[in-house]
């Protein structure tokens, strides 16, 4: 008898961490959620290769900017300002002074309609995935769990609107421990990673093809937040004439060290792609050599090609390999960054 209670303990105990490194759709905020975020220095690593079960997340010493806490609210997206643009939408989630998200969630699935975006230099950004929606998340989410999805729709600049396609990554790629300011430690916590790049033209005198990518990373605890008690994002734009890079760091808790006044911008020179789409042949720029490394990885996650660079604009060729969706995995001095490129042939 002992035994047979003690492997119940046991069944139950291991039950526990299952259901607490998932994300389900009975997890998500609803209308009237709302969580206060402190904006944290924006220029944290973003743990990029910490992936897989059993791993620790330090962002515990991280300093965060003066008197720039955060109310991020779930509404009814049909009270927004933004209503006619995403009209088929039920939620929209407002991280203020950044953005702007519009979707819709069941019990299987968050679908995007789009997003309204405040990018450092160029004003607001109206992206609306009205043709194809953008495929967000699948419930439950656990450890693997992971979607690539195309959408399509229009984005608006300067009221100037323009066709835009894109794709997406989305992938539960680890489970551990979350460590936070003021010795806070989350254990059972699930990272969900997002990458997408929209493609779109804008005309400026002549027509200038552009591309927005995002990187976010946002980590979740079932039954302890109905929203991520930490998010790393980080947004791209790149033109011909017009580069930034720009994003946001957010923490459930309140950080005592500061780190000034708070800039989107990413300070120093980062990673990055181009062309993209590419032809096969494209330039990878990283901000050092120092423990450089850049692997090519194709969409059903083999290993194409490693490089280890000598300078910080490396040239690579794919000419050889199939048409399609690659990942580029570049790391340098400590830091590194995943990003998806589009081969043409």
């Amino acid at each position: 008898m002992k035994k047979r209670v003690l492997l119940l303990s046991t069944l139950v105990a291991l039950t526990g961490v299952t259901q607490a490194q998932t994300w389900s759709f009975s997890d998500e905020a609803t209308i009237g959620d709302a969580i206060q975020m402190f904006v944290v220095d924006s220029n944290a690593v973003n743990y990029s290769a910490s992936t897989g079960s059993a791993q620790t997340w330090d962002y515990s010493q991280l300093g965060g900017y003066t008197s720039n806490d955060k109310v991020i609210d779930v509404l009814d997206a049909s009270a927004s300002q933004y209503a006619s643009s995403f009209p088929s939408s039920a939620l929209n989630m407002i991280i203020p002074g950044y953005m702007e998200m519009f979707y819709t969630a069941n019990a299987s699935e968050k679908q995007g309609q789009g997003f309204v975006l405040n990018i450092d230099g160029v004003g607001e950004a109206i992206i609306e995935f009205n043709t194809n929606n953008q495929h967000l998340m699948n419930y439950p989410m656990s450890l693997g769990s992971s979607l690539n999805d195309a959408f399509e729709g229009t984005l608006e600049i300067m009221g100037n609107p323009s066709p835009a396609s894109g794709e997406t990554w989305v992938e539960a790629d680890g489970t551990g421990t979350l460590l936070l300011a003021n010795s806070t430690s989350h254990t059972d916590v699930i990272r969900v990673k997002t990458i997408d790049t929209i493609y779109t033209s804008i005309t400026v005198g002549v027509p200038m093809p552009v591309t927005i990518a995002r990187e976010q990373y946002d980590y979740y605890k079932s039954g302890t937040s109905t929203f991520p008690l930490f998010s790393h994002s980080r947004f791209d734009v790149i033109s011909a004439v017009y580069n930034v890079s720009f994003g946001v760091v957010l923490s459930s808790v309140n950080p005592s060290a500061t780190v000034g006044i708070q800039d989107t911008k990413i300070s120093e020179t980062t990673f990055n792609i181009f062309p993209n789409p590419s032809n096969g042949n494209f330039t990878v720029s990283l901000p050092s050599t120092e423990d450089a490394r850049i692997q090519i990885i194709d969409a059903v996650g083999n290993i194409v090609k490693t490089i280890l660079p000598v300078s910080t604009e490396t040239v690579v060729s794919l000419a050889t390999e199939a048409n399609g969706v690659y990942f580029v995995k570049a790391s340098a001095n400590g830091d590194s960054k995943t990003m998806k490129l589009i081969v043409r042939n």
